[in-house]
């Protein structure tokens, strides 16, 4: 008898085990969840008002996986956006705009805070993002305003 065998026998052999009962579904969501929500819902929403601007749409809006938000163009060499929830447990986010032109893209860290969106630490590339708490409109203008209007 092989040892395949062997362990299918012993299986068998052995009482079942009851599945663990299922924790209560009720929990909270984490208290920036709406944050989230907000931030991706203003971004979505610029994304669509730029494009109805023009005959094509010039940029996408992806947010697969949930937590995280993939704004890119359609065509050309032009700048994005990727915006992901890096630590779920302290409310960050991580924002990386990669560039199409000689320069210094724009990434760091924010944190979720009471509906509005903080600068942590430090940010490379330019704009710099305000001192001030940003409300999630706010954030979504700073993220795609140098993407839709380069200078």
């Amino acid at each position: 008898m092989s040892w395949i065998q062997e362990r299918f026998e012993q299986q068998r052999k052995s009482p079942k085990k009851q599945p663990a009962p299922k924790a209560d579904v009720g929990e909270e969501p984490p208290s920036w969840h709406d944050t989230w929500y907000q931030v991706r819902d203003a971004i979505r929403r610029d994304i669509s008002e730029f494009n109805d601007q023009h005959d094509t749409p010039q940029f996408t809006f992806s947010n697969s996986p949930e937590s995280l938000i993939y704004v890119r163009p359609q065509a050309g060499m032009v700048e994005s956006a990727v915006l992901q929830i890096s630590e779920p447990s302290a409310a960050l986010l991580q924002l990386d705009c990669p560039i199409a032109r000689p320069g210094t893209p724009r990434r760091g860290e924010f944190k979720m805070n009471q509906g509005h969106i903080v600068l942590k630490g430090y940010f490379t590339g330019n704009p710099q993002p305000s001192t001030a708490p940003m409300t999630p409109e706010e954030f979504s203008h700073f993220i795609l305003e140098p993407i839709f209007f380069p200078d």
